[in-house]
Formats: structure tokens, C-alpha cells, sequence
């Protein structure tokens, strides 16, 4: 079992991303997303997500049998205290400044973490969501937002606005799926890496994914 710790305040480009990762990982692993936003309660239950992927609240991690998913998704935002022995931190922000000031204290409360699995060389990424029609906005502005709690070696992706990723969250919440065909090249790319990471997947069953 592999345990991923996606942490950073819930707004919808953190929520998209968790849906787009848990379906690219869960193409061929059972994977549970485990979160306390009432967002998945209300709105992600009809959705087609797969077969491989269930969602439960923090309340019933105990009764079920985590051993038998090969990736456990947390989806962090205030419960930082279950957290410990991680395989891979996901620190994400956006370029809202209210958000970027929530994210510095709660990465700050979880640097720890964040600086052992460095040390430990296991894997840690930033992924940036531009919400701005802005190509000049890049990793190194919110980095610099964010100083004091995020150490240079972090991998970082970009994802710069794009109306088409926009669309696509849209309709995928309307037709009650979750398609990735549609998504940006950066978005892609960036989700892309993250999975080849994470799960063993060739370029066939990688295309598959983003069908």
C-alpha cells in the first residue's frame, strides 16, 4: 500500500485534481480517496468514477481493511495528526493569494514531513494552478509567496490557466464523469508525471488513461 498525503486548503482546482490522479492511478490499482470535505459527499458520489476507486470520510478509515488498496489517497487540509509514514506528499496551491496565505501556515505545520520524506528521497511535489490569464505567473513567483516552507528541491509543475481545463471540469461535473481527453497539454503533462511516478504503466495503458 502506498499512502499519498495531497495537502493544501480544498477549492476546485485542488478538487479536480484529486479526481484526475485518483482515476489515472486507479486504472489498474485499487485505489481509496480518503478526504473530509463535504464536496465529495454531496457531488463526486454520482459520478462515474471507476471501478478501482472508492471514497470514504476519515470517520470510517477504521472500518475498512487499507492493506487491501494499493494507493490510499488523504486528502489534507486541518487533520494533520493521523499522518505519519507517507510515500508521497502532494503540496498544492493556486495563485489566489488568500489561498497561497492559508497554504504557507498549513505547509509550515507539516514541514516536517515534508522535509523527512526529502531526506528520505521519496517523492515530494508543488503543483501550481494559475487561476489567471497570466503566462508570466510561474513556479518561481509562488515559491517565492511561499518561502520559509518550501525547500528548493520540491518538484515543481505548472499548470497555467487554460479556458479548455476550465470547460472540461464543467462538463465533467454535469455528465457526471470524469474524462481527461479533453485537458490541456499541461495539465497532461503534469498529471502524467505524477502517475509514471507512482504506478508501474507503460505508454499504452498510459494512453488509455487519458482516453
Amino acid at each position: 500500500m502506498r499512502k499519498i498525503c495531497i495537502v493544501g486548503k480544498m477549492d476546485q482546482h485542488k478538487f479536480w485534481l484529486i479526481c484526475y490522479l485518483s482515476k489515472g492511478l486507479a486504472f489498474n490499482s485499487k485505489t481509496l480517496i480518503v478526504s473530509e470535505y463535504d464536496y465529495w459527499n454531496k457531488d463526486i458520489q454520482p459520478f462515474e468514477l471507476c471501478s478501482n476507486l472508492e471514497i470514504i470520510t476519515p470517520q470510517c478509515i477504521n472500518t475498512i481493511d487499507r492493506n487491501s488498496y494499493e494507493f490510499v489517497i488523504y486528502d489534507v487540509e486541518k487533520s494533520l495528526e493521523a499522518l505519519k509514514e507517507e510515500d508521497t506528499i502532494i503540496l498544492t496551491t493556486s495563485s489566489d493569494r488568500k489561498v497561497v496565505s492559508y497554504n504557507k501556515k498549513l505547509f509550515k505545520a507539516y514541514s516536517d514531513s515534508i522535509q523527512e520524506n526529502i531526506k528520505d528521497n521519496k517523492n515530494v511535489y508543488l503543483v501550481l494552478n494559475h487561476i489567471y490569464l497570466d503566462s508570466k505567473i510561474n513556479e518561481k513567483y509562488i515559491k517565492h509567496q511561499l518561502k520559509g516552507v518550501i525547500n528548493s528541491d520540491i518538484q515543481a509543475f505548472t499548470i497555467p490557466f487554460n479556458e479548455m481545463d476550465y470547460i472540461t471540469n464543467i462538463e465533467n461535473e454535469y455528465d457526471e464523469k470524469i474524462k481527461l481527453k479533453y485537458l490541456s497539454k499541461d495539465y497532461k503533462r503534469t498529471l502524467k508525471e505524477i502517475i509514471k511516478n507512482e504506478v508501474s504503466i507503460n505508454k499504452k495503458e498510459l494512453k488509455k488513461v487519458f482516453r
